[in-house]
Order: C-alpha cells, then structure tokens, then sequence
C-alpha cells in the first residue's frame, strides 16, 4: 500500500477533512535555532544554505558556529 492511499485510509477512519501537509528534507532555520536552544550543541556547521552567517547571528552565543570555506577541509 503507498504512503497516500495509508494516509487517506487514516484520515476517512477518524474522519478527517481537508488533510494537507508538506514535508521538507530539510530543517527550517527556525527549527535548527529551535533544536540549538533545546540541546545546546558543542558546534553547529550549517550546510546547504546561502547565508551560514545567519546561524552565528542568532545562535552564536549558545554554540560554537563553524563556517565552511569552499575547497577547504575541516577537521572535527
């Protein structure tokens, strides 16, 4: 059975309506910060994002945020 046709099943049998919803590969910013402020990590390298700068911004005071540089290793 797909994940839709087991959704739909779910949603007739508590009767449900108008059931939509989007799921993301990815963490929100807001939800990294979240996750941050939760768990106080040692470090926080954000990947897969145009402004890593953000995160030191907003978060820098409770972990250790850790920029990337094109073409340049980083030791854990």
């Amino acid at each position: 059975m797909s994940m839709a046709v087991a959704i739909s099943y779910f949603a007739t049998e508590y009767h449900l309506s108008n059931l939509c919803f989007h799921v993301s590969g990815y963490a929100s910013r807001d939800d990294l910060i979240l996750v941050v402020q939760t768990i106080h990590p040692k470090s926080l390298i954000p990947v897969h994002t145009e402004h890593p700068e953000i995160y030191a911004e907003v978060v820098g005071d409770i972990t250790n945020v850790r920029i990337l540089e094109k073409g340049v290793p980083m030791r854990l």
